[in-house]
């Protein structure tokens, strides 16, 4: 918070001062060309401070919307850990039904399912 305001006593004294500079450039005679050429460090002194406020406003949008995507991601990672772990209670549950059963034959490299199911 004082850093804010530090920056913001900052740069209402540097306007302040550079109007005051223009006004004086103006009063004493100077070239009109040293005026502008004074006057054009300012205009683009403001064109970037424009610029600026634009992206750390854009920056600040990004941020929020990082945060709420985050958040959005972390509550989907947290359904489907859910979900995984109902569907493995649902297949525990009907592995032990089943259990009873002869379970089918497994097809090797070396053997068809015909070969296994003669076996045995």
């Amino acid at each position: 918070m004082r850093s804010d305001l530090t920056n913001h006593i900052y740069g209402v004294g540097s306007i302040f001062l550079g109007v005051v500079s223009l006004v004086v450039s103006f009063q004493s005679g100077t070239p009109f060309a040293t005026v502008l050429l004074f006057a054009s460090g300012w205009i683009v002194a403001a064109i970037n401070t424009m610029i600026l406020f634009k992206l750390i406003n854009h920056s600040r949008n990004d941020g929020e919307t990082i945060g709420r995507l985050a958040t959005e991601k972390f509550e989907v990672e947290q359904k489907l850990l859910a979900e995984n772990q109902r569907l493995i209670a649902i297949s525990e549950t009907l592995s032990t039904l089943v259990m009873g059963q002869k379970p089918a034959p497994r097809k090797s490299k070396s053997t068809t399912i015909l070969e296994n199911t003669q076996e045995v």
